[in-house]
């Protein structure tokens, strides 16, 4: 697994450095780009607890962005895109 994420960093860093989205704070994945992220040169944002809004916001905005506003930006997205559903049905009424 780590070899594939430092060869995915590699094939995709353009010079701006890497966005990574994990799924489990503290899982494999998350484990293994973190010791990625001590053997490469690359620039690497990771956020984990990844969730679709936040995913779809990071396509739609990542060309206008440096990596680090990418990242504070999809957390906000990811943060706000979690709603009680019966309770935002509710408050509409």
């Amino acid at each position: 697994l780590q070899d594939g994420i430092l060869q995915g960093i590699k094939e995709l860093d353009g010079g701006d450095g890497v966005m990574v989205f994990v799924d489990i704070y503290g899982g494999t994945p998350s484990n293994r780009v973190a010791f990625s992220s001590a053997k490469t040169d690359s620039r690497i944002a990771c956020i984990t607890g990844a969730n679709f809004p936040m995913l779809v916001d990071c396509l739609l905005t990542r060309d206008s962005l440096t990596l680090e506003q990418l990242k504070s930006h999809c957390m906000d997205t990811g943060h706000s895109g979690i709603k009680d559903l019966l309770q935002e049905i509710t408050r509409k009424k």
